[in-house]
């Protein structure tokens, strides 16, 4: 290793791996260090070396054991407390055309199996960079700067060494790799600049990070979406600068990412489906961040973000594996808006009333109204099992009371305003509504009583029974209806037909005992559902086949005969 090290050129065949101690070594050789700080003290190494070299460096300085006997020893000789260290000048871009050219000639010879020092030239710039060779050398050295960002709170002088390269400008020259066409430099860079502090970005720089939030690559990079916006979430938050400048673009973008990740069709492929939930979960993340950020709310209700919302929350419902977890885009300041909210229960993209993301968003409006605070740093949405055993308790009052004691002065605001749009737009009633389109529904299952001919009927299972008791339920409200109907009318005629128009007729002076259960069911459906045309009205009943003890329903959800009631669709 010592000889490959030493050479003038390694070829490509020959893998310079990290080097890690044998079982039973417990310490580099001897003058080892001093043989690996050789190569990264030239002024143009040879890339092979220079990565094996660095990898090496990393796993000498991140061993608990080694650092304290070496560390010295490293910054010493790679003079890494200096800003002229030649280590970090490896990324600027007159430097990094030097050594390409020997990438080039590697990449040559491994395919010609020739040596010929042609020279190059054409040196491209970081986005021309192909190179193979060049990405596994920009990678090391990246790595070898980011084990001094993560230790430099431990150590000293790792401390130095920081402030040696903050004089430089690094982390410009690392944002500048962002170009390189490499998938691994380009996490590598993300992960080093993650522990460091970007808030006074340059605004070139900002936008060549910005611009890695492209829906049309999300396919191919989840992984670097993820942590392109976990960067601009701290830079939203904490960098007034850049949220004056870029935080529109940010949200915006982010939302079309969120949009774009929603429509791919991943059921089934368990790997793809939570990578694309992860890249979800982290867009909605920043959102929330966002939302917090009194300054920022104005942008989450632009025009250009609206028109996703509905189409976010429906291309869920289509092609989100049940098992997974809610992707709950409207727990942010979006969400909070009831137009857009009610915009989810009709329309092109309207859910539907039987899925868990009407669900949410109906328990969502009940939110706003009642004044539920914007979620805090730290914590996490509620998903559809969490908030479906908060409803089934009963609300307290006082609680409400002190849920919306902790809004701030925009949120009681923007509470009020919400009120009104739900009275303008008769809230109440468009939901009753949607919930109501549950039962008219065409169903392409055969009912349980019919059978192809020559075909014996199957064996009546559990959901046939509860739906044949559904149905008999239905059949007897509405002959309860007729009957009530009837004894209505009558009363009326009888009214009418008086002999002395003057005479005043007397209620009943005894109290009537208030209807329950079955019987209050009924005639509240007689008062303010009849529909004369029977044959439209359906009920379907749903059965879980063995439902788990967290999603047991309360008694007072269901009728007698164990079916769910038609005037609460669970």
């Amino acid at each position: 290793f010592v000889v490959l090290l030493r050479s003038t050129h390694a070829t490509v065949g020959t893998q310079l791996l990290a080097v890690q101690a044998p079982p039973g070594i417990h310490e580099p050789p001897l003058n080892f260090v001093g043989v690996i700080t050789q190569a990264p003290n030239e002024d143009v190494p040879d890339p092979l070396v220079l990565t094996a070299c660095l990898s090496g460096i990393v796993c000498i300085i991140e061993n608990e054991t080694w650092r304290p006997l070496y560390l010295e020893e490293i910054i010493r000789t790679l003079r890494l407390d200096q800003p002229d260290s030649k280590v970090g000048m490896c990324i600027d871009r007159k430097r990094f055309k030097d050594w390409y050219t020997i990438c080039e000639d590697h990449l040559m010879y491994a395919e010609s199996n020739d040596w010929k020092d042609e020279g190059f030239s054409y040196i491209p710039e970081f986005n021309g960079a192909t190179n193979v060779i060049a990405h596994k050398t920009l990678e090391g050295i990246v790595r070898f700067l980011g084990v001094f960002v993560n230790i430099s709170e431990k150590e000293d002088r790792c401390a130095q060494v920081m402030l040696a390269l903050n004089s430089t400008g690094w982390e410009t020259k690392l944002l500048r790799l962002l170009q390189v066409p490499s998938e691994t430099v380009k996490e590598a860079v993300l992960e080093c600049l993650e522990a460091s502090d970007m808030t006074d970005l340059p605004e070139e720089d900002a936008n060549v990070l910005i611009s890695l939030l492209d829906p049309n690559q999300i396919a191919d990079e989840e992984q670097l979406l993820c942590a392109v916006l976990s960067q601009l979430q701290t830079m939203v938050v904490k960098s007034d600068v850049f949220r004056s400048k870029h935080a529109h673009e940010v949200l915006t973008r982010t939302f079309q990412v969120l949009a774009k990740n929603a429509e791919r069709e991943t059921y089934g492929f368990v790997a793809e489906e939570q990578q694309k939930m992860q890249l979800s979960i982290r867009a909605v993340t920043l959102l929330a961040s966002a939302s917090r950020e009194v300054i920022l709310r104005r942008h989450l209700r632009a025009e250009n973000i609206v028109a996703d919302f509905p189409v976010i929350l429906k291309n869920e419902e289509r092609y989100h594996s049940w098992s997974q977890d809610d992707v709950c885009v409207e727990m942010t300041w979006t969400g909070r808006n009831l137009p857009f909210l009610f915009n989810c229960f009709s329309g092109e993209h309207a859910l539907d009333a039987r899925k868990k993301q009407a669900f949410r968003i109906a328990a969502r409006i009940a939110d706003v109204l009642t004044g539920v605070p914007v979620i805090g740093a730290g914590s996490r949405p509620s998903m559809a099992q969490e908030r479906g055993r908060k409803e089934a308790e009963m609300w307290s009052d006082k609680f409400i009371r002190t849920q919306a004691s902790k809004l701030d002065e925009t949120c009681h605001n923007d509470r009020t305003e919400q009120q009104r749009h739900f009275a303008f737009f008769s809230g109440a009633e468009r939901m009753m509504q949607f919930l109501e389109s549950a039962y008219h529904y065409e169903d392409s299952i055969p009912p349980y009583s019919e059978a192809a001919p020559g075909q014996a009927l199957a064996p009546e299972t559990e959901a046939d029974q509860a739906q044949r008791q559904a149905d008999l339920f239905l059949s007897e409200i509405f002959a309860h209806s007729r009957r009530r109907m009837e004894e209505e009318d009558r009363k009326d005629k009888e009214r009418r037909a008086k002999v002395d128009p003057e005479q005043i007729d007397m209620d009943d002076p005894d109290v009537a005992v208030p209807l329950t259960g079955e019987n209050h069911l009924k005639e509240v459906f007689m008062r303010e559902t009849w529909r004369s045309e029977e044959e439209g009205v359906k009920v379907k009943c749903f059965v879980a086949p063995d439902p788990p003890k967290q999603f047991r329903t309360h008694q007072h959800f269901f009728l007698s005969g164990g079916f769910v009631s038609p005037s609460f669709p669970l």
